[in-house]
């Protein structure tokens, strides 16, 4: 009897669910709608001047039928013949859209951001920046770097209109954070991607390399503190003339380095 009322309880629960879903998705909703935007017949000759969106967000107003099969979809696009634009172009992407855009007769579009896209067009050009590695590094307690890191390539071509490229001094990776480091680090970075339609990159990640090792300190006792260009009717006098110093590196390093590698002085 018992699992009898429990199969009882859950159709009931299931039947009314249905008829929740069924006469909600019946009502209209305001939604925002995230509508890429295509750039179509895009010569690789011609560069855009100024900066076009990869995305447009629509307000849109529907049935809840219609409005879940849209997104389901996800087959929306704004399109934009770029070979029939003009050299200095303005869309006025509200009055474009049925132009641009194919939706349902059902949905209703309240607004559309940004208003207006300027297709702006120059000729194309490369050229080579350094990458900037955005890389934050913590290290575990007696670890830490050994040398410069090792970033290949350490350049990238960037292309876009001429105007633009000219500018460029630098291009950056996303950012990544590592913490606890022990051991040397080998990783790929993956390049900042332009939010928007106006440079075009040639890869999209560099290697970074650098050594960790285990770090410990060296004493360097009594060592001579020396004057350079001491005129011959002067005399110096240095209390105390001996100083020790404490260095810190890696171990092997460390190894390697005695006294002779020092030198303490002051110019008169």
């Amino acid at each position: 009897m018992k699992t009898r009322r429990y199969h009882i309880i859950i159709a009931t629960t299931l039947f009314g669910i249905l008829m929740w879903l069924s006469i909600s998705m019946t009502q209209e909703y305001t939604v925002a709608l995230q509508v890429p935007v295509i750039l179509k017949n895009f010569s690789d000759k011609m560069a855009l001047r100024s900066p076009v969106p990869k995305t447009l967000t629509f307000k849109i107003k529907g049935k809840g039928w219609h409005l879940t099969s849209l997104y389901i979809s996800g087959n929306i696009q704004y399109v934009v013949d770029v070979s029939k634009i003009k050299a200095n172009q303005t869309i006025y992407t509200y009055n474009s859209v049925q132009e641009n855009i194919t939706l349902p007769s059902s949905i209703n579009i309240l607004d559309v951001h940004p208003e207006s896209l300027v297709i702006s067009i120059e000729e194309f050009s490369k050229k080579k920046v350094r990458v900037v590695p955005q890389i934050v590094m913590s290290f575990r307690e007696s670890y830490g770097p050994i040398g410069e890191a090792i970033v290949f390539p350490d350049s990238i071509t960037v292309g876009g209109a001429r105007s633009v490229v000219d500018s460029l001094k630098y291009w950056m990776t996303e950012q990544v954070i590592i913490s606890d480091l022990r051991e040397p680090v080998n990783l790929d970075l993956k390049l900042e991607i332009p939010p928007e339609y106006i440079l075009k990159l040639f890869q999209n990640k560099i290697n970074y390399k650098i050594d960790i090792q285990p770090f410990a300190e060296k004493s360097i006792l009594g060592l001579n503190v020396e004057v350079n260009y001491l005129p011959i009717n002067k005399e110096v006098v240095f209390i105390p003339p001996k100083m020790d110093i404490i260095i810190r590196g890696s171990i092997e390093k460390l190894k390697e380095i005695s006294s002779a590698d020092f030198r303490a002085y002051v110019d008169f």
